[in-house]
């Protein structure tokens, strides 16, 4: 005779699906897509995430982000601030007087979750041993946040004719104004009346190339 064989009872479960990330995907600033830029370096700036601790940045000559070295093509930058500051790759491969494209997305970080990248902005960047189109030392706003009216500060190290845009955070240009400076420290009124709430790009061209650019928020 076969041995009867006691069966448990029959339990079921169900394997949940991985909780979609609650952390934000980053939203990009500056520099506004398809920007060129006439230094050799530019700070990239891009909104806050909710819930995040750090960000990852990568900036590439290839929008596909590959790696051979950790400055080339691609190179990768981990911070906890919004802002980082990155130099023309060529330069840091140890190139001459050139310029190309670069790519750079964001993704935010905390000890659980990681986002999704931000979209894909590009930028031209300059590079030239002498830059010869050093025209700032540095710009500035105050206060920030601003209200009614922001002031901008800008060092200039030559005579030059310069247009200050602003944008806001989708990239549409908001306010623009054209006038010639000369060399030293000057103090530009930039009225905020008109504009909502939010955070802005302030840029400084000149001869059509972005020579300055920063970060404001108006708080009304």
């Amino acid at each position: 005779n076969n041995p009867t064989i006691d069966r448990s009872e029959i339990w079921h479960f169900k394997v949940a699906a991985e909780p979609a990330p609650t952390l934000s995907k980053p939203i990009l600033i500056s520099p506004i897509n398809n920007t060129e830029i006439a230094d050799g370096s530019t700070t990239l700036v891009w909104h806050k995430v909710e819930g995040a601790t750090k960000y990852i940045v990568e900036y590439s000559l290839e929008n596909t982000f590959p790696f051979l070295t950790n400055t080339y093509p691609t190179k990768r930058i981990e911070t906890a601030d919004t802002t980082c500051t990155v130099k023309c790759l060529i330069e840091l491969a140890g190139g001459g007087n050139e310029s190309a494209e670069h790519y750079w997305h964001v993704k935010a970080i905390n000890e659980d979750e990681v986002s999704e990248w931000s979209d894909i902005w590009m930028f031209k960047l300059e590079y030239s041993s002498i830059y010869e189109y050093f025209l700032i030392n540095n710009a500035m706003t105050t206060p920030n946040p601003a209200s009614d009216k922001a002031d901008l500060h800008i060092s200039m190290v030559k005579y030059s004719d310069i247009i200050i845009n602003i944008y806001d955070i989708s990239g549409s240009q908001v306010y623009s104004i054209a006038s010639a400076y000369d060399i030293g420290n000057h103090i530009i009124a930039l009225p905020l009346q008109n504009l909502a709430n939010g955070s802005y790009v302030c840029q400084i061209v000149s001869n059509g190339k972005l020579i300055a650019a920063t970060n404001m928020i108006v708080k009304k």
